[in-house]
């Protein structure tokens, strides 16, 4: 694995901000360290440790090492479909075993220990919550069918495997593992899923809130169009300390130089740009890019991961279009040039969808043909067949949706996307979802390159921001919540 420099940090953070700005209208009731989705399909994916404690969790669940592996199989999957191919850049190497690699090297703890104690999380949050909801007498309706679909989806991965499912469970989990514990874990997690659900939704935030949130917090919603140019000091990554404070000391001269000689001549935008281009070396592979200012350049970007001296210049109320500054840190430099800032306050909008996935298909050159869409339009035609035959109600739509799509981040709530804004789908699928004309109700069939998508639009919903912050708020009180009624819990090895 190749380090991460500090720009390659740097651009990895802005990049999971923009996924996180992106997605978070998409709210998701979660407990902290485990998905918020009810068990309904397997997943298929385990990793059996041998030497996993056992838990008591208050006075009445005593909880195997079997189930503590579930869940710690469980929260591996969720990280690495959360991080993909970034877990690099925190340190996890996917190709070496977790008991080898160091998660803190200060406590000396490696990946499996954080993993273990994110499974005696997962456990405890589980119980204490299934624990609550008995007390409260909470039911749901679709208990026993979550569970029934998940039977049949695990005993299908044991079929394909040419394993009973006592076999397939042993061979994820180990000897000890049973098909009915998986069954039983599962009817547990679910029920504390919908439970937590139920306790999240009937939390209440108003519009003074919300408010309020976002006037302290605005750095955390705006989105800044300006350009910065960061002058970092050069030295050995084995200098000494005297070393190392004479290039910063060097550095920040240099800089103040520049600043005053060059940058203080600056009338607008252009001459920014060409000023920080005479600091460029010509032989810089990217000197094309700082010529044009593509380099230096932020448009519509978040500045939540800036350096804090940086967002309190550019985040300043009086702060306007041409202002222009040198920021000085510890160690390094700033020259930043300001256009402006806003705040989305657009609606966002909630449709469903059924896909019928296209299959990549390419020709002898490696170009992707249309031959993979056929099948997913042949499946399309008999999706349509079986809606247009339907009542057409929203819930004739979302069990279709259930049973039909291949969307595997909406199949199993109706195929329901929820606070989507402008630009965040793929550009067929956002055309037709924000047609002005778009009403609720109105479907209708698009092509992307997923494939073909039959789309029921709902209706419109809050901006993103308001939709961020009432999860935020919500978020809040669900954890206050889970605080009071965390069950004890006693770890044996």
């Amino acid at each position: 694995l190749s380090k991460m420099t500090k720009y390659d940090r740097k651009q990895y953070l802005r990049e999971k901000q923009k996924i996180k700005e992106k997605r978070r209208a998409k709210i998701t009731k979660v407990l902290s360290s485990i998905g918020a989705l009810c068990f309904c399909g397997f997943i298929g994916f385990a990793i059996y440790v041998a030497n996993l404690p056992y838990m008591v969790v208050g006075d009445k669940y005593d909880i195997e090492k079997d189930e503590i592996n579930f869940y710690y199989s469980r929260n591996i999957e969720d990280f690495m479909n959360t991080y993909g191919n970034y877990v690099s850049y925190l340190g996890l190497d996917t190709s070496k075993p977790l008991s080898t690699q160091v998660y803190d090297s200060q406590t000396g703890e490696t990946w499996e220990d954080y993993f273990i104690k994110m499974a005696e999380n997962s456990v405890t949050q589980v119980y204490s919550i299934l624990d609550m909801g008995k007390e409260s007498d909470f039911v749901y309706a679709e208990e026993e069918s979550d569970l029934a679909e998940f039977k049949v989806s695990f005993e299908e991965a044991a079929s394909k495997a040419n394993l009973t499912p006592d076999g397939y469970a042993k061979s994820l989990y180990g000897n000890s593992m049973t098909a009915k514990k998986i069954y039983d874990y599962v009817k547990n997690y679910n029920y504390s899923i919908r439970f937590s659900n139920h306790i999240y939704e009937s939390f209440e935030v108003d519009e003074a809130s919300i408010e309020t949130y976002y006037k302290e917090n605005n750095v955390n919603f705006d989105t800044f169009n300006y350009l910065a140019y960061e002058m970092a000091p050069t030295y050995e990554s084995n200098a000494t300390n005297e070393l190392k404070e004479s290039a910063i000391k060097l550095n920040k001269e240099v800089a103040e130089k520049f600043y005053e000689e060059e940058i203080k001549k600056v009338t607008n935008k252009d001459e920014f740009i060409k000023a920080i281009d005479s600091l460029i070396a010509e032989d810089d592979k990217d000197k094309e890019k700082y010529k044009d200012g593509t380099a230096i350049t932020y448009t519509d970007a978040s500045i939540v991961y800036e350096d804090e001296k940086v967002v309190e210049w550019l985040n300043d109320s009086s702060r306007k279009m041409g202002d222009f500054t040198l920021v000085t840190t510890d160690e390094t430099c700033y020259f930043l040039y300001f256009e402006s800032k806003s705040l989305d306050t657009s609606n966002t909008r909630d449709v469903r969808h059924i896909l019928a996935g296209a299959e990549e298909v390419k020709d002898a050159d490696g170009n992707v043909t249309d031959d993979g869409f056929a099948k997913a339009k042949e499946d399309m035609d008999e999706i349509e067949k079986l809606w247009n035959e339907s009542s057409k109600s929203v819930d004739a739509f979302a069990s279709l949706a259930n049973t039909k799509s291949e969307d595997t981040g909406s199949n199993t709530n109706g195929g329901l996307y929820e606070g989507v804004p402008k630009g965040e789908m793929v550009e067929e699928f956002d055309t037709w979802l924000f047609d002005e004309a778009r009403k609720t109700g109105d479907t209708g069939v698009v092509k992307t390159e997923f494939g073909y998508h039959l789309m029921y639009y709902v209706g419109e919903n809050e901006p993103t921001y308001k939709l961020s912050i009432d999860s935020t708020l919500r978020n809040e009180m669900y954890n206050s919540w889970i605080e009071t009624i965390t069950l004890e819990t006693v770890v044996n090895e």
